[in-house]
Formats: structure tokens, sequence, C-alpha cells
């Protein structure tokens, strides 16, 4: 003989999620922290740092640009297996953006460099990714920044490399065109 009886784990009740799925919980760009308990569970991330300045030169009526480079950018899904401390900081113009979790730095998306030099210097380096130990999903970008051009007659800024609002694209002359860096994270599920 069999007993039917329904199983209930001991904290009364069934496992919630943290978020609505879905729920984009921080999107900025430029300067700014995020600080946060940050729940277990599967989240969406887009990381990217801040766009090199670039430089105009004037020679015998001629405008030659050297420009900055673009940010490094991370896109894609991770999985945080226990609540922890997230701090994560959306970088200015010519900073670097940055994912701290459990208080160690994970993900680090380098700034696009200036120009170098004057009319017959260079355009900037494109910034560097750094990823560290983290529990990744998901992959769709992980990738340095674009070098910016040097000594060309165009005032195109240097492309993005990042998918997301142009975040980390580089400038042509100082900082016009240039964008900051950004972050975007988003809650998808539990596991």
């Amino acid at each position: 003989m069999t007993i039917k009886a329904a199983f209930w784990p001991m904290s009364g009740g069934a496992v919630r999620e943290p978020f609505d799925p879905n729920q984009v919980l921080i999107e900025r760009t430029g300067a700014f922290t995020y600080s946060a308990l940050l729940p277990a569970g599967i989240y969406d991330l887009i990381i990217a740092g801040g766009g090199g300045n670039g430089l105009a030169s004037n020679v015998m009526g001629v405008i030659f640009y050297n420009k900055g480079g673009s940010g490094a950018a991370w896109e894609g899904q991770i999985y945080n297996p226990v609540e922890q401390q997230i701090t994560l900081y959306a970088g200015g113009l010519q900073q670097d953006s940055y994912m701290d979790l459990g208080g160690v730095r994970v993900i680090t998306a380098g700034r696009g460099g200036d120009h170098k030099g004057g009319s017959t210097g260079h355009g900037g380096d494109g910034g560097i990714i750094s990823v560290g130990s983290l529990q990744i999903i998901q992959q769709r970008l992980s990738a340095n920044g674009n070098g910016g051009e040097r000594g060309v007659t165009s005032y195109t800024p240097t492309p993005a490399v990042c998918s997301f609002n142009g975040w980390g694209q580089g400038g042509s002359n100082g900082l016009e065109y240039a964008v900051a860096g950004g972050i975007r994270l988003q809650y998808i599920r539990l596991e």
C-alpha cells in the first residue's frame, strides 16, 4: 500500500524569482556606479569602456584627423551562483568600465586610447578587454576596441565594437563624436 503525499520544501513554498523575467536592472552610460546585492540567477550583461580623444590639425588649409580609439566591450549571459555584492561602473569618456562580483574584479572593458601627438602623430589604441573568473552561459562578444585612424581627412569617428547604443565610439576632433562607456544588466531567470 502506498501513501500519496505532496512534498513541499522546508521553507514552506516554491522558489520565487527575485525579479520579473527579462527585467532590466540597470542601463546607464557615462561615469555611473551601480552597487547592490545580486541574487542567484542568470543575467544578461553588456559593458563597454569609453571612447578616446581624437585630434584635428589644419595643415596648409587641409584638416587631418588622428582619431581616438574605441572602448573594449563584453556582451553575453552570466550565471551568479549565490547572492553576492555586485558593482558595475560605466566609464565616462576616456574611462574604463568594470564589473566586480563578490569583491573581485571579473571584467574590465578598457577605454579607447587618446591620439598620440600632433598632425604627424598617431590615432589612439583600442581599449583592451579583460575577463577573469566568471561563469559564462553565453558569450556574444568579447572584443578589444578599434584603433583610431591616423592622418585622414574624414571626420568619421572610430566605430564602437559594442553593439548597444554606440557605447565607446572614439572621437575624431577632441571628444567630438566620442561616446562614453556603458553598462546594462538584465535578469533572465533562476537557472
